[in-house]
This record gives C-alpha cells, structure tokens and sequence, in this order.
C-alpha cells in the first residue's frame, strides 16, 4: 500500500491538471478583463461571470476547469470581444500592447484566425455569401438537399482550406481544427435553415420540399451531440431547432419558449436562464419574468444561472424615481433642433443609440465623465436619439431610466432617420452607437466623436472645434 499510494496520489494530481487551462494575461496599461464562463454546459454569451484587473507590465495566471473542450468569452475594458477555443491542458498567453491582443501558447495561430476572421469583422459577410449561393441555388431549381451541400462547401471551403494550412504546419492539432470546423458549420447550417424558412415555407414555395431539408438538416447537425451547446454558434441553431417545434401548450404563457420545456433538462436550463437574463438586460417584457425564474428554481436548483439571476429579483428600490427629459416636439430634421427653446444657442452633443444595442449601453457606464467633461464648455445641451421603433418604446424608457441618462430624449421619426443618415453619415454605413456636435447654427461640426468611454479624446476634439 505504501508503493500504491503515491501513484494513486500521482495519478489524482495528473487528472485533476489535465482537466483545467491555464491562462496567463498581461497588459502594458491598466485593463479590465470580463470572463463569460461555460454556464449549465453551454456557451454563455451574457452572463459575466469573473473579472480582473490587470496592472501595467503584471501578470495574472487564471485557471479554468473544463471538461472536454470549452468556448469561453472574454471582454476587454467593456469594448473588445475575444473568444476562446479551449481544450484540457491548453495553457495560452494573452498580451495586450498598444490595445492590439496578441495570443501565445495551445493553438493560439487558430485562435488568433478565428478572432480574426470571424468576430473582429463580424459574421455578417460570411452568412451573406452562403445566403446569396443558396438563394442563386434554389432559383435554379435543383433539389433543396443539393442546395444545402453545395451552399455549405461554397461557404466552407475556403475555410478548410486555411485549417488544413494551420494543422500542416502545425499551428492547431487536429482536435482543435475539428471543433472550429463542427462551430463553423452549425452557423451555416443555421443561416441555411433561415433561408428555407423565409424564402420558401413562409411564401409557400416548395414547402413540403422545404420541411423535409429542414428535417434533414437538423438529424445531420444534431443538437443531441454531446459538446454541441458549448460551441459559440451552437445557440442560434438550438432556437432554430425549437422554433421548428410544436408548442408546450402547458407553458404557452411564456411567449417564445414553451418548446424549450420539452428540452432536455440541460438544454432547458441552460435557455430558459439566457432567457431571463436577455429580457432583464434589454427591458424587455415577453412574460412574467418571476414565474419563469421560480420554474428555474424549482426545477432546476443546480443550475448555473440562478447565482446570477437573484440580482434581478432583489428589492433594490430607493423609493425615488428618475424624471426622463423628453423632447414633446415633433421634428423630422435636425436643422429644427434650433427652433427648440432648450436648444436655442446651444451646441448639441447628439448620442445615437437603441435599446438593443449592447455597445451603446455599455458607453452610459461612462456617462458621468462625459458630464464633467461638457461641462468644461458652455453652452453644450445632450441630445440622446434613439433609433428605437415602436415595439421597444417601454424598452427604450425602461434603459433611460436605468441608466439615469441626464439629457433631453427622443425616438427618431422615420424622417429624422433619414435625415440623420444624410447629414451625419453620408456614405458611411448607418451604425451605432455615434456621437455628433452641432453648432447653433444646426451645423454639424463633428460627425463621428470619439466615445464617451475615450472622454479624453472627446475634451481634445471639443477643445479643436470649441477654443
């Protein structure tokens, strides 16, 4: 027993370390680190779940337990979005220099691709390139299983041709390239279910065609796999696969999920809390969100979420209420902002934003900075605009008030938006959030401010345009 035990103790100590990453981060300015861990299984996209702080030229080692791989979010001072392909025993080195991330260690050229190719510039263009083949497909006439083959080799192949590159020179393993592979193919999968949906069932062409691809298409790319819902575009393809079911007619009141009850019970965790934590975030009101939190409670004591969703059913009122500034007049230009008394000889700093629109929220983090810093200039009125239709009115109040936004408020008119394209954008492509000065004049001095999260950069450009 003497011999034993130390091996036991051994092998003890070899398992428990081949079931953790190690991540070691660094920077050469102060920076925050948002972690969005593995939660009931699944990617977790909205829910942080540890944060450090980094000090200039220190080094933090964080270690991660997993099992089997894992997708891990990380956000960089609220801006920058990084994610992470894990598996056991990986140990990866993530520098921050000059606000470029720069990734050593496990895989880390496949990682760095991934971040690269996909999330720095966004899906967008890849989904059209698979939609805009499987649309020209369709038109053509040839079998919908076809489509969805050849569709999905157009959007891939390109992509496995730069894996295979990565694996010869061994730049990834090959278990690394498998799960970015399998990730990939569940997003164009998705968007190709999307497609059928929109192009043909809803306008009834093809349809029983259409039914049976989308069938096929989900026996092939099977949420049942053990490992699918920790992919990062697992979760789109999931809702795609209960949308596509028939209602729990038992849990009809919680509009939109009563399919994800007759989930497994992972699976059911894992959306019924991401649900929560979307309508809570985003002020939405889809259904009674205490009934479904205490069905999570009951039914799923161990889950993950629930740690995080007490925050949203404390009691934390202050008895007080915060008065909204809201503009009454209807104006469909910015040029009549002048007309408008409490507009009349001020400078506006415009801010552009939704609901909706997580990068515009987590500028209001620095609301109170941007304060102090108009207020170094006299006669400077905000103006938030928000691009919010009708559906997210309560939405667009609820945010207002959450984030104590001082300043007067107005959603854009149809016209307005169109106005606000043509003066502020131009050619540029009409995104948010944005920040803008008019003079009092109603010219627009500055089109695209620095944001309110770079204050400094904002006092240097007023002090340019105001001195």
């Amino acid at each position: 027993m003497k011999r034993i035990f130390p091996i036991l103790f051994l092998v003890i100590c070899t398992i428990s370390r081949a079931n953790n990453v190690q991540i070691t981060f660094s920077a050469d300015t102060e920076t925050n680190i948002d972690i969005y861990n593995i939660l009931d299984c699944s990617y977790n996209n909205y829910v942080i779940t540890d944060s450090l702080r980094i000090s200039p030229n220190k080094s933090i080692v964080y270690t991660i337990p997993i099992n089997g791989f894992s997708v891990i979010k990380l956000c960089y001072n609220k801006q920058a979005t990084y994610i992470l392909h894990l598996l056991p025993q990986n140990d990866i080195e993530l520098i921050c220099k000059n606000n470029i991330l720069q990734t050593r260690g496990n895989n880390a050229i496949g990682i760095s691709y991934f971040n690269k190719t996909f999330i720095r510039p966004g899906f967008v263009k890849h989904t059209h390139k698979v939609q805009k083949k499987s649309i020209e497909l369709i038109e053509s006439g040839i079998p919908l299983k076809n489509v969805t083959n050849k569709a999905l080799y157009h959007a891939m192949h390109d992509i496995e041709m730069s894996l295979d590159s990565l694996l010869r020179n061994n730049s990834i393993n090959k278990e690394f390239m498998d799960i970015l592979k399998e990730d990939l193919q569940i997003a164009f999968y998705s968007r190709i279910v999307d497609i059928y949906k929109s192009n043909l069932i809803r306008k009834n062409i093809r349809h029983e065609e259409a039914r049976t691809e989308i069938e096929r298409i989900f026996s092939i790319c099977s949420i049942h796999k053990k490992g699918f819902h920790k992919h990062y575009f697992a979760s789109q393809f999931t809702y795609n696969y209960y949308a596509w079911q028939k209602p729990n007619q038992k849990f009809i009141k919680f509009k939109g999920l009563s399919q994800f009850f007759s989930a497994p019970e992972k699976i059911q965790s894992s959306y019924l809390g991401r649900s929560i934590v979307v309508e809570k975030d985003y002020f939405l009101n889809t259904y009674n969100h205490k009934d479904l939190y205490e069905y999570l409670s009951e039914h799923f004591p161990k889950s993950d979420y629930l740690p995080y969703l007490k925050k949203y059913f404390q009691d934390n009122s202050t008895g007080t209420t915060f008065a909204i500034n809201y503009l009454k007049q209807n104006i469909s230009s910015l040029s009549e902002l002048q007309q408008i008394p409490e507009f009349k000889d001020k400078y506006i700093f415009i801010d552009l934003w939704a609901s909706w629109c997580i990068p515009c929220r987590k500028e209001f983090i620095y609301n109170k900075q941007l304060q102090s810093v108009l207020k170094k200039y006299q006669d400077i009125n905000i103006l938030y605009i928000s691009i919010d239709d009708d559906n997210f009115a309560e939405a667009w109040n609820n945010c207002i008030e959450h984030y104590k936004l001082k300043g007067i408020h107005l959603r854009a008119s149809k016209e307005l938006k169109e106005n606000i394209k043509a003066q502020i954008y131009g050619s540029e492509e009409f995104t948010i959030p944005r920040y803008a000065l008019l003079a009092p004049d109603g010219e627009v001095l500055h089109n695209n401010l620095p944001r309110p999260s770079n204050y400094t950069a904002i006092d240097e450009e007023l002090k340019k345009i105001l001195k």
